[in-house]
């Protein structure tokens, strides 16, 4: 279990450019007759911040997992009303799927519904994170 402040934001913008990439956009996209194509992207704008704090949930059995991002979760949106954490999950390569992130996105989703603590979330770049915009 690792929690540390500062760090990976260049995670996002890989995702940003591997989405560009995916979309057909790229830095040299060209519309009609040299004109700039038109591209919109889907991302929320808060995802393009550096997460304020990371806490990493390998090597915890799931419940453990569960609780401690949530405990995580509360004590960052009282210390930092309004940031973006990154929630470090895996993907699930070991051979069981990916229950922790199944589980922590099941969690993440009840607590924007119930409002308050979570005001949003994505499933970061290589789909091992959720970035969580924290509520005010």
């Amino acid at each position: 279990m690792h929690c540390r402040a500062g760090g990976a934001g260049s995670r996002v913008l890989q995702w940003l450019n591997r989405k560009r990439q995916r979309d057909g956009h790229n830095a040299s996209a060209r519309g009609g007759e040299g004109q700039p194509a038109a591209v919109a992207w889907d991302m929320p704008e808060w995802t393009l911040r550096r997460p304020d704090a990371h806490f990493d949930l390998h090597g915890q059995t799931v419940l453990d997992a569960v609780a401690n991002a949530e405990r995580f979760l509360r004590t960052q949106r009282k210390v930092r009303p309004g940031s973006v954490v990154q929630l470090i999950t895996g993907r699930g390569r070991s051979g069981g799927g990916a229950p922790i992130r199944t589980r922590v996105r099941t969690l993440l989703r009840g607590m924007k519904e119930s409002g308050g603590v979570v005001r949003d979330f994505v499933l970061d770049d290589g789909e091992g994170a959720f970035l969580v915009r924290l509520g005010p």
